[in-house]
């Protein structure tokens, strides 16, 4: 989003209302709600001038069942609306990186077999969780292609200390290779 001078504020505001919208009426069972923040804000070049312009970048976390359309449109009343309220403002909204959301019927075949191996392996009833971030499982269900989402246990998704327990690497390759045997029927 592209504003001018020191409206990026006021935008600033309506995305909040929109944020806590979301919250309460974009709600999926699993994932909880869609979210929005602006992590990137840039404008500006001298303290003391005025800024010809404001960027503001947004990441949207939605949940399967909203659509590119809806989210950019609804962007846009937002811009509209502020744009019939207030003298000079304009703004724009361009589409970086769209990714679909994604869920599988955990009564699905694929799933039913890879929770039978994870309980059989880890000793105790495996489950199925949801998370709010985007993976590639959603391109390969775009294409037709259901999607079980595995790995091993740890902490520190996408920090320098990342890690990952060893003995739980090795419980997932058990449980991949159950679930694939299984899968495709062999003795």
């Amino acid at each position: 989003m592209c504003i001018r001078d020191s409206h990026m504020g006021l935008l600033l505001a309506e995305l909040e209302k929109l944020r806590q919208e979301w919250r309460r009426e974009v709600v999926h069972p699993m994932l909880g709600p869609a979210s929005l923040h602006v992590p990137l804000l840039s404008g500006g070049r001298q303290l003391f001038i005025y800024a010809g312009g404001c960027e503001a970048r947004l990441e949207c976390r939605t949940v399967p069942g909203q659509t590119r359309d809806r989210v950019q449109t609804r962007l846009k009343e937002i811009l509209d609306d502020l744009g019939r309220r207030i003298e000079n403002f304009q703004g724009r909204v361009e589409a970086i990186l769209w990714q679909d959301g994604y869920e599988i019927d955990p009564g699905r075949p694929l799933v039913r077999k890879v929770l039978a191996a994870a309980s059989a392996v880890r000793g105790e009833e495996a489950r199925v969780i949801g998370h709010p971030w985007w993976e590639d499982s959603a391109l390969l269900g775009a294409a037709g292609i259901e999607t079980v989402i595995l790995g091993p246990r740890g902490e520190g998704l996408h920090t320098e200390e990342e890690w990952v327990e060893v003995d739980s690497v090795i419980q997932l390759a058990e449980i991949l290779h159950r679930s694939t045997v299984d899968w495709c029927g062999i003795d």
